[in-house]
């Protein structure tokens, strides 16, 4: 979406100081006051990032417990997102939000520790990490002004002063996690053993590329050659050359395994279909797996881990994101074919025929959505968001089944719109 707002013009009339009287474009001028000439300005930015930083900003206020302030947390979120994605002065933005350049920038300041302050460190970010199937580390100059102790922030490589962020993206280029800025003059490499980014890919075994700067790496972590590469029988190794690694068996067999049991279910899938989809022999099944049902239970275990609940854990209001999260859950499943449905709710279809070790995955899985969504329901209802007339875990089930329900009912018409439409029915029951 875009946001609009009120830029001053960098004119003013005479004897009046700049950022001092500017009006937002749709304001009332006060009684004696002249308003600076404005105009309107849009910056992209979706209300999920202005929200999340306004909740931070209430939160710091009322922990600790400050008064009166010129602009409130929406405002202040609004300032410093524009500070952030356009840059500008901190005067001529200043004069848009009726706020002295002062107040500005110690508002952009104030935002920019609590954005630093949850920021994620790579041991926490590589679960979801780990599910990518490849992984893509690069590294950016983010441009800042000259400041007084500048030989740290000057890049060689760039020409130019700078802060160095490192990023890990998916194999389509879209942003997974990004590191916290160092002084421009770090090397690549150097920043990526400083935030322990080789250690952490390596360990989660995430094969990983990334570019020459990266040369000497190891680890999981891939790179070009920086000259033309030579045959390998007129080069001289000295054993530091490694081969890339082949996918193994196993994960050929997970990966088709779980498209042919969400096409043809778990009765109508067979061993020898499973393995005809991975392109390896029948016989090597039984090296990794003692039978289908044991299969199909990691399959049910490694698809949990693969569920997105970082919109449980975002900011806003409970509903809000229990709304997020359950519409993820439909985007995954439309993803991966909706006239297929829901993995989850095919295997728990079939419970009582696919044997004890099925049943065992699926409920422990159930279980632990269960308790993810009652802890938002929680936190809703002492907040006085949704009703307390029933356990939160009681509540937690029936948005789980009702969404799940929904999601059979998508199966048979291969069509979500129903889904969306029954979801918020089943939200709206849940608010006080």
């Amino acid at each position: 979406m875009q946001l609009r707002m009120g830029v001053a013009s960098l004119e003013t009339d005479e004897g009046e100081a700049p950022g001092k009287t500017a009006v937002d474009q749709d304001s009332t001028p006060r009684p004696g006051v002249s308003p600076v000439p404005s105009h309107p300005s849009a910056i992209p930015l979706s209300s999920r990032t202005l929200n999340h930083l306004a909740d931070l900003i209430r939160a710091h206020r009322n922990q600790h417990r400050s008064r009166w302030r010129r602009l409130g947390p929406g405002r202040q979120a609004l300032l410093a997102l524009a500070r952030l994605r356009n840059g500008g002065t901190s005067t001529r933005l200043a004069a848009g939000f009726d706020a002295g350049a002062a107040t500005a920038r110690r508002y952009v300041q104030e935002s920019i520790v609590l954005l630093a302050a949850v920021t994620e460190d790579p041991t926490i970010a590589m679960p979801r990490i780990q599910r990518l199937g490849y992984a893509i580390l690069d590294g950016t100059l983010i441009p800042i002004d000259r400041v007084a102790d500048r030989r740290p922030y000057c890049s060689g490589k760039h020409k130019r002063h700078g802060v160095d962020a490192q990023v890990i993206a998916d194999a389509a280029g879209r942003l997974v996690w990004a590191s916290p800025a160092l002084p421009g003059s770090a090397h690549d490499l150097t920043a990526t053993r400083i935030h322990g980014i080789i250690d952490g890919l390596t360990s989660a075994d995430v094969m990983t590329f990334a570019g020459k700067g990266r040369q000497g790496a190891r680890g999981s972590v891939r790179t070009p050659f920086k000259r033309r590469r030579r045959t390998l029988d007129t080069l001289k190794t000295n054993g530091h050359i490694e081969a890339m690694p082949r996918p193994s068996v196993k994960n050929k067999l997970i990966e088709s395994a779980e498209d042919v049991f969400r096409r043809q279910g778990f009765n109508g899938a067979s061993v020898q279909d499973i393995t005809g989809a991975a392109g390896v022999p029948k016989g090597s099944f039984y090296n990794h797996f003692e039978s289908k049902q044991a299969l199909a239970a990691e399959i049910v275990r490694r698809y949990a881990h693969g569920t997105d609940h970082s919109m449980l854990r975002g900011g806003g209001s409970s509903l809000e994101r229990l709304r997020e999260h359950f519409l993820t859950q439909a985007g995954r499943t439309r993803a991966t074919g909706v006239e297929f449905g829901c993995l989850l709710g095919t295997f728990a279809g079939e419970c009582a025929s696919a044997g004890d070790q099925v049943h065992v995955a699926v409920r422990e899985v159930l279980d632990a959505w269960t308790d993810a969504v009652a802890d938002v329901i929680e936190a809703g209802q002492a907040a006085g968001e949704i009703t307390a007339t029933r356990p939160a875990r009681t509540l937690a089930a029936f948005l789980i089944d009702s969404f799940e329900g929904a999601a059979l009912r998508a199966k048979t018409y291969g069509d979500q719109s129903n889904l969306i439409e029954q979801l918020d029915i089943a939200l709206a029951a849940l608010r006080a």
